[in-house]
């Protein structure tokens, strides 16, 4: 986060100062007071400005909220979002009964407001946010049946001797599989293809 010391003859005029060079609202500044200003004799000797550091406080994961709970509200859905900051990741946790309706087929829907919560955050902050949201558990047990799919499909590609080609799957579940088989005896792993419709290839070991 961008840091930068900022002189005034006065507190007020370093805010400001500082408010205008960040970009920042007063409410949105984080700044110390380095140096305390001083009229000084006569208003001349040793006259001190005010110093302060600032930096803008880091709102993505109020930004992060807003949109999501705008898309649960336009969707008349009821949940619970929980937003924790995590270095540059936003870890975000939505819960409820009805939550599950954002997830869609195979997490496609939950993918895609993954990808929208992204776009909307980095737009407004100035360090890049990473996001990750889950629904209900949903990721914890998709990951847990690519795992076994993964072993299954390996098992399958060298009982047949052949290469097989996966369904297309988004960056976060082909690394899943790439992961599991890394260490496989008989099969290797890739990706082909373009987004969206990149997917693993299940290859024998030569």
């Amino acid at each position: 986060m961008r840091e930068i010391e900022v002189s005034a003859s006065s507190l007020k005029e370093a805010i400001d100062k500082a408010c205008r060079d960040l970009n920042a609202s007063e409410k949105t500044l984080n700044y110390e007071v380095v140096q305390e200003g001083s009229k000084g004799f006569l208003g001349l000797i040793g006259k001190k400005d005010f110093i302060i550091k600032a930096n803008k406080k880091d709102n993505s994961a109020q930004i992060a909220t807003n949109f999501i709970q705008g898309v649960l509200d336009n969707s008349s859905i009821k949940g619970n979002i929980d937003v924790k900051l995590e270095g540059n990741l936003l870890n975000i946790e939505i819960t409820g009964k009805e939550a599950g309706d954002l997830i869609g087929r195979r997490g496609e829907a939950l993918d895609s407001l993954q990808f929208l919560t992204g776009l909307v955050v980095n737009k407004e902050v100035e360090d890049h946010k990473k996001i990750f949201i889950n629904i209900e558990g949903y990721r914890q047990r998709r990951e847990e049946s690519l795992k076994r799919f993964a072993n299954k499909m390996a098992r399958k590609a060298y009982k047949n001797r052949k290469t097989l080609r996966l369904e297309p799957m988004n960056p976060y579940e082909r690394r899943i599989i790439h992961s599991v088989l890394q260490e496989d005896k008989y099969v290797r792993t890739y990706s082909e293809g373009d987004e969206p419709n990149r997917r693993v290839v299940i290859a024998l070991k030569k």
